[in-house]
């Protein structure tokens, strides 16, 4: 458990995200026109679609069947939720940030703390091969009361007409769309997805600045479960 609490990991997955909730929950409340979250999360999308971009065409085949599904999926995801940002009110989009942030969060500390205690097989083995169980329930089950909680005491407040399965459905989400991206980068090949980015001017720079390939591992790492939870809140937007 200590190599757990000293590890890169830890340091740069688990941190920033608690970081990018520190920043999100004073904000929703001081920033009432979302500008400033809508900007961080426009610039990290453009660095997402530039790092799936870039695996894409130095891959050395371009996929087929249930592949190109996978990588046309991905790409989409993040299209549409970079110009979801617009649609989506504020008040919301703090809120899914949040329950996408706390279902990570729990996933990742579940999966370390629990891994394989309760149970041997792994739900994604060809896929996420370090995803357990114990960190799929805990993620879902945490992600899930903190979406209940939200909504009773913060969002209600805010917005009184949005309904609580406004928040359940994100953290399954959230699972999803992690899942749907660790299936891309296995059929290309990729662990992580700044790879490529690191030989790139300026980019390659930052990059190492986090901690390269030993790091947080890609935009598109740590705005795979945001980026389709925003993708289905488009669709649903545009279906009301």
């Amino acid at each position: 458990m200590s190599n757990f609490w000293k590890s890169k990991g830890f340091k740069t997955r688990f941190l920033a995200s608690v970081f990018l909730a520190a920043l999100v929950i004073p904000s929703f409340f001081l920033d009432e026109s979302g500008l400033s979250i809508r900007i961080i999360l426009s610039f990290g999308f453009a660095l997402s679609l530039l790092e799936f971009w870039t695996i894409v065409l130095k891959s050395p085949f371009f996929p087929a069947g249930k592949d190109s599904l996978a990588a046309l999926s991905v790409g989409l995801a993040l299209v549409v939720a970079s110009l979801g940002l617009e649609r989506i009110p504020t008040n919301l989009i703090f809120s899914l940030i949040f329950v996408v942030v706390v279902t990570d969060v729990f996933a990742y500390l579940g999966g370390n703390w629990f891994g394989r205690k309760f149970s041997k097989s792994r739900p994604f083995p060809n896929v996420s091969p370090k995803k357990t169980w114990e960190g799929v329930f805990s993620g879902l089950l945490l992600g899930s009361l903190a979406a209940i909680i939200w909504h009773a005491r913060v969002l209600l407040v805010r917005d009184p007409s949005l309904p609580v399965w406004s928040l359940l459905w994100v953290p399954p989400a959230a699972l999803i769309g992690d899942v749907l991206e660790s299936f891309f980068k296995r059929r290309f090949g990729v662990k992580d997805s700044n790879d490529y980015l690191l030989d790139v001017p300026v980019l390659g720079w930052i990059e190492r600045l986090l901690g390269g390939r030993e790091g947080h591992g890609g935009y598109l790492d740590r705005l795979d479960s945001l980026s389709f939870v925003l993708f289905i809140e488009t669709i649903l937007l545009s279906l009301r």
